[in-house]
């Protein structure tokens, strides 16, 4: 599914003000870095927004206009990412204009950019192999900060299923804003949907022909980011502005957004008529299940089939970034994007007497939830759902590893838009729980008496857990070793032997298997041997914030799991134990840590249960938060002393 990344990222696109343009010497002083208000240069901002304009215009359903006009002054080369200008578009969007301009400290002019001095690159999003996606770009070099840049274009857009998202902070936590406005212009009876985060309301005014809206902010100060704060992105908490239509079109289909069925309803349009198989893959389908007498075996058995017969190979070209390949082609070409792959699932399914439904998702970890009262087109993934008589059965269709069934971190546990034959309707992904999602975990060392070590570990990784390492599976042998020594959190070791074994199932388990030499594990002074006793510590830091009062909520982790850890300590004869350390239990909100200590002769063994907790608390509980990790951190801590019997 086609990602529009002008759409979602308005700090590249740069359009040219509606207000009029200044001349080299208006700049010279609107622009000079001793202007900016003192208020907005503090400790962690690396650049201002000096004005951020913006105009979109409206004509019809069929096409909108966008202007802007962007102005940032950089203080530090920490925001040099920003010198880089990008202006994306395609078949449906034309760029009609763009200039860049460089001024220095005092607001002279440095340098000047016309359109033709502007670049032209294809864009590469790294797995299309074929896209009309384009963009046009430049990039201002500075010699020394603090300087401004100056973007400004014009385009103009015959896909309006999207309006662009606004920021007047760009989606990044280290800009303030000095000044930034934005217009939304509509013809009559056309209409705006509008969605506001952290922005005043509108000011709003209507003419015969056009209706006006009109949002400004002034002097605000860079973001403040949070530890642990629950769903804290910069998609989701970055001051913003949504917008959608009412009524649109793209490359001809026509559609109503006011409602998500009438979306739903839309997006059948694109898929109408494109899942007819020829009549091979009917009887190849019917083939496959020739000996399945449960709907159930007749999912796996198609699913099955696609993973090992289709390749996941990206085609965005027009209409085609929305609308899938016909299925006969996938059959034919054994290759499709993610609508085409789905779709093709879809229609097998089908020839077999299995329904199935199209499921339009925002993937990724940082998704944006899909709202119910607010209907836009923020999706860039779809699967595919098979409703059962007791359950649902999700596939993830471009996947070649996933189990039947298996949604994970990519596209699991969040809402999205389930396409009926009467429109779509919102439904959840499945969401993993603790005890489906563990790190069950066995070591066992054989301690020398000057400290060495030879250890034994085996890893398996259950459900969510083993998302990071499917992939590892298939690494070479020094991309293994790589992957391991930058996670496993030690230090003083030869590595022996390392293996991962990739299962499966339902629910996915990663095993890995470890043999390990510690030149030094416990650390020797005099007679005594000070041994730690938890190789897996835990990685949680508990880093307060403390410049300013708790804003967010606190979420600790996005992901309940599980941790389960069993370790044997063979001690060396010549050492008998000085000190013992505690067991421990821990109780919060946030989770449940349980260390149990024990001593079976010249063995030491420890059991170590960890539950954490993925709910969202208040902002109170954050100090609770700090104190369930630092006990945790201390107990992980803990050391038995050995003394010498010699």
């Amino acid at each position: 599914m086609r990602i529009f990344f002008f759409r979602m990222l308005p700090l590249f696109i740069a359009l040219m003000s509606a207000y009029g343009r200044l001349s080299a010497q208006d700049y010279v002083s609107k622009y000079r870095v001793a202007n900016i208000p003192d208020s907005l240069i503090e400790e962690g901002t690396n650049a201002v927004i000096r004005e951020y304009s913006t105009v979109i215009t409206v004509e019809s359903e069929k096409k909108y206009v966008e202007w802007e006009r962007y102005a940032v002054t950089l203080l530090n080369d920490q925001a040099k990412a920003l010198t880089a200008y990008r202006v994306y578009y395609d078949m449906f969007t034309k760029v009609t204009d763009i200039e860049a301009s460089m001024y220095d400290a005092g607001g002279n002019l440095l340098k000047t950019l016309k359109s033709k001095d502007i670049n032209d690159y294809a864009y590469d999003d790294g797995f299309s192999i074929a896209s009309d996606n384009r963009y046009k770009f430049t990039k201002f070099t500075p010699i020394s900060y603090p300087v401004t840049v100056v973007f400004m274009s014009e385009a103009s857009h015959t896909n309006t299923m999207f309006y662009p998202r606004w920021s007047p902070q760009l989606y990044r936590d280290d800009i303030a804003v000095e000044k930034a406005a934005i217009t939304v212009r509509t013809a009559a009876g056309m209409g705006l949907r509008y969605k506001i985060q952290e922005l005043p309301e509108p000011r709003k005014s209507n003419s015969a022909n056009m209706s006006v809206w009109y949002w400004e902010v002034k002097n605000l100060r860079k973001m403040y980011v949070e530890n642990f704060a629950a769903e804290q992105n910069s998609a989701i908490c970055a001051p913003h502005l949504l917008l959608a239509p009412n009524r649109f079109q793209v490359d001809g289909y026509f559609g109503n957004m006011k409602t998500w069925q009438e979306f739903g309803a839309f997006k059948n349009q694109l898929y109408k008529g494109r899942d007819v198989l020829p009549q091979s893959a009917i009887a190849d389908a019917n083939n496959l299940v020739k000996d399945c007498t449960t709907p159930e075996c007749k999912i796996e058995k198609i699913y099955s089939y696609v993973q090992k017969n289709m390749r996941y190979i990206s085609i965005q070209l027009g209409i085609g970034g929305w609308q899938p390949m016909l299925a006969q082609e996938v059959h034919t070409k054994k290759y499709g994007d993610c609508k085409a792959l789905t779709n093709y699932t879809k229609a097998m399914l089908n020839a077999v007497g299995v329904k199935s439904y199209v499921v339009c998702v925002s993937a990724g970890n940082d998704f944006l939830p899909l709202d119910k009262n607010f209907v836009s087109s923020n999706f860039n993934h779809v699967i595919l759902s098979v409703p059962m008589e007791k359950d649902t059965v999700w596939l993830e269709c471009t996947s070649q590893d996933n189990p039947i069934g298996y949604m994970g971190t990519f596209t699991g546990n969040r809402e999205a838009l389930l396409m009926t034959e009467t429109g779509g309707i919102i439904t959840r992904t499945p969401t993993y729980t603790e005890e489906q999602n563990q790190i069950v975990r066995k070591a066992s060392f054989a301690v020398s008496s000057e400290g060495a070590a030879a250890c034994i570990m085996n890893t398996r990784y259950v459900g969510l857990t083993s998302d990071n390492y499917v992939s590892v599976c298939d690494f070479s042998v020094a991309d293994k070793e790589n992957f391991f020594h930058d996670n496993v959190g030690l230090s003083n070791y030869k590595l022996e032997k390392l293996e991962y074994i990739y299962r499966r199932k339902r629910l996915p388990e990663v095993e890995e298997n470890v043999k390990l030499n510690f030149s030094a594990y416990a650390k020797k002074s005099g007679k005594r041997l000070f041994l730690p006793i938890n190789v897996y510590k835990s990685r949680f830091v508990a880093n307060p914030d403390t410049t300013k009062a708790r804003l967010f909520p606190v979420q600790f982790t996005n992901t309940s799991f599980k941790t389960i850890d069993s370790i044997e300590f063979v001690l060396p004869d010549t050492y008998s134990i000085e000190a013992e350390a505690k067991s421990t239990r821990i109780e919060s909100v946030f989770g449940t840590y349980d260390m149990k200590v024990s001593i079976i002769g010249n063995k030491v063994v420890l059991v170590r249960q960890c539950f954490y907790n993925n709910s969202v608390q208040s902002k109170e509980k954050y100090r609770e938060l700090l104190d369930f990790l630092n006990k945790i951190a201390k107990a992980d801590a803990s050391k038995i002393v050995l003394v010498s019997n010699r």
